[in-house]
């Protein structure tokens, strides 16, 4: 016995940047189009609010994240997460959502882990493509810019979708 048990996981508190941002309401576009597409795919209303709920917190952490890199100082009408928490307490907060999205999104079997891996690799790609033409003074093609586009915002949706399709 080592007496970790003891210890506690602070679990509550690192995760206060994430808990800031999702105290104002977002439009809830993506989850009314993940719902309409369950018209069709029929998951029952719990598996579906799991897979919304996956999305979520993934779409949450990656908004952290790049606030952080677009410098910005106000998200949603709010002060920004890394503005209240810091730039490490944020920035890492953002990676443990998502983590912890992946973890549920492991339940569903490995070819839904294989969707959100994918899928997040996307949104990644398409929020460094965004960075480096910015910082590097880079205008892209009008195609090129529309597939980040597609990669940032499209990513999340079809996390929800692909993986609402494989139950």
């Amino acid at each position: 016995m080592s007496g970790e048990e003891n210890i506690p996981d602070l679990e509550e508190e690192i995760l206060l940047p994430y808990s800031h941002i999702i105290q104002v309401k977002s439009k809830g576009i993506r989850n009314r189009i993940a719902e309409a597409f369950n018209h069709w795919l029929k998951i029952p209303n719990e598996k579906m609010k799991e897979i919304i709920d996956i999305m979520t917190m993934c779409h949450n952490g990656t908004l952290i994240l790049d606030d952080i890199q677009d410098a910005i100082d106000v998200r949603r009408g709010i002060p920004a997460a890394h503005c209240v928490y810091g730039v490490p307490m944020a920035s890492n907060s953002a990676i443990h959502i998502i983590v912890l999205a992946m973890e549920r999104c492991s339940k569903f079997g490995l070819e839904a882990l294989k969707v959100f891996n994918e899928e997040a690799l996307d949104i990644v790609r398409g929020q460094g493509k965004e960075i480096y033409w910015r910082d590097m003074f880079v205008c892209p093609t009008e195609a090129e810019y529309r597939r980040m586009t597609e990669q940032k915002t499209g990513g999340m949706l079809n996390i929800a979708v692909a993986d609402a399709e494989l139950q």
